[in-house]
């Protein structure tokens, strides 16, 4: 039912904000340090949608895919704003903030497994370089203070790299 929601709420502000500006989609791939533990280190893969809401500024709606070879699972949901200061025409930095809940399937005891859920704010930055008219790399870090049990303060570093490609505007797309 969780998820049912989550799911509804994300389609909700995809929707709302579909017609405000530019759309692009990213895919990356890195690395997920939670509680800097050993064993809890996690390769990820990332889908992101991000629509433009004014100038400089960005809605950032996307999801993780962590895994271990124990096996384990990270499964975090960003929802926040992005901040871009563009440099020169094809380089930027950009700042972003907002919530991330994170569901984490991991071994117990024997050959069980338990979820646990966790959810706190993030912080991150990158940069990006556009190396094509619809297409772009990037380069993210980004800290999470998660709360949730057993230890109820808990910490997250990830740092993604990929690529982002942007939907032409119905503006300036070519004429067919």
């Amino acid at each position: 039912m969780k998820k049912l929601i989550l799911i509804l709420l994300l389609s909700a502000v995809v929707a709302a904000t579909a017609g405000a500006g530019g759309t692009a989609f990213a895919a990356g791939l890195g690395f997920d340090f939670f509680n800097y533990r050993a064993g809890d280190n996690y390769l990820s893969t990332s889908v992101t949608l991000l629509q433009m809401l004014g100038d400089e500024i960005e809605l950032n709606l996307g999801s993780e895919f962590g895994l271990t070879t124990e096996p384990q699972f990270f499964i975090p949901i960003n929802a926040g704003l992005n901040f871009r200061f563009p440099v020169r025409d094809r380089f930027g930095f950009m700042l972003g903030l907002g919530l991330t809940p994170v569901f984490l399937r991991e071994k117990s005891a024997g050959d069980s497994f338990r979820t646990r859920f966790y959810m706190g704010p993030y912080l991150k930055g990158g940069f990006q370089i556009q190396t094509h008219r619809y297409m772009s790399v990037f380069v993210e870090l980004q800290q999470d203070l998660l709360i949730g049990a057993p230890d109820w303060i808990n910490t997250a570093t990830r740092i993604h790299g990929g690529i982002i490609f942007s939907l032409p505007d119905k503006d300036t797309a070519s004429p067919e």
